[in-house]
């Protein structure tokens, strides 16, 4: 499958703290490395299950996804995540318009494959479709709250006018002194510099897990003494969640915003070349 260049839109910034587009991002990751062990080694893909799309919550701010096949992966007050099973190419790109129509389209990013977005309230969006599988991962966030600032300190009384005293003589001034010189600094800053560093250091992972998955799929004969590794890298993952989940959006330029896509692209990238999506 040919991989079309994301587009994406300019607008407001981003909102909140870690649960943002990229925990998106590696929310429908998950369901796709979780999922991973049981399609490949020449296994048949398990029956669809049976759809019970939730009737409050999350879920009403977003398009009926016209199918009874699917799974409910999570249902909470901040977080959806769905998979929904038997969907074309025509319904992926028809559920993409009718998400749109309800209000996702602040700092859109569409790709053939994938859509996302946010609400001008802040609820971010991810699409994630495979057609290999007919598969199409939805993963919905809740913006996180802003912590009010803290209360003004009332002023304080004025003080008493004490009675002046005579004035002192002058002291000569002294020479003023030559300005430091400011010290050059690099374009991208600290902070842009580790979460890049960061975001490589996913990007390896996620490329191991897919050379694993590769040896796991020309190896069958050896999956008992894969299952230790497999566990160990499932593990490994959990924390990489938990560290992107831990990244501050709100503290990243759009240079950073677009770095990570285009780690995110690669990753899905490898994952549809080897099956995975």
């Amino acid at each position: 499958m040919k991989w079309e260049p994301a587009k994406s839109s300019s607008g407001p910034g981003k909102k909140g703290k870690g649960r943002g587009l990229l925990i998106a991002i590696v929310v429908i990751v998950a369901i796709v490395v979780v999922g991973g062990i049981s399609r490949c080694g020449g296994g048949e893909k398990d029956e669809p299950k049976q759809l019970n799309w939730p009737t409050e919550g999350l879920a009403t701010m977003l398009p009926d996804p016209k199918t009874d096949k699917g799974e409910v992966i999570i249902d909470s007050a901040d977080s959806l995540s769905v998979h929904l099973d038997g969907y074309s190419v025509d319904d992926f790109n028809d559920y993409v318009s009718a998400c749109k129509e309800k209000g996702f389209t602040v700092d859109y990013t569409s790709s053939s494959t994938s859509y996302s977005a946010s609400t001008e309230e802040g609820y971010s969006l991810m699409l994630f479709y495979s057609e290999n599988n007919e598969e199409l991962s939805v993963s919905l966030n809740a913006p996180v709250e802003e912590e009010p600032a803290a209360d003004e300190a009332e002023p304080e009384a004025p003080a008493e006018t004490p009675e002046p005293e005579a004035t002192p003589e002058p002291e000569p001034t002294p020479e003023p002194e030559a300005p430091a010189e400011p010290e050059p600094t690099s374009g991208a800053t600290s902070g842009s510099a580790d979460f890049r560093a960061m975001v490589d250091e996913y990007e390896a992972f996620m490329n191991k897990y897919c050379d694993f998955m590769e040896t796991y799929n020309s190896d069958s004969g050896n999956v008992v003494s894969m299952a230790i590794d497999y566990a160990s890298m499932m593990a490994q993952y959990g924390e990489w969640a938990e560290k992107i989940d831990a990244v501050d959006e709100s503290t990243l330029s759009a240079e950073d915003d677009l770095y990570f896509l285009d780690a995110q692209t690669r990753i899905n990238q490898r994952l549809l070349s080897i099956g995975l999506g």
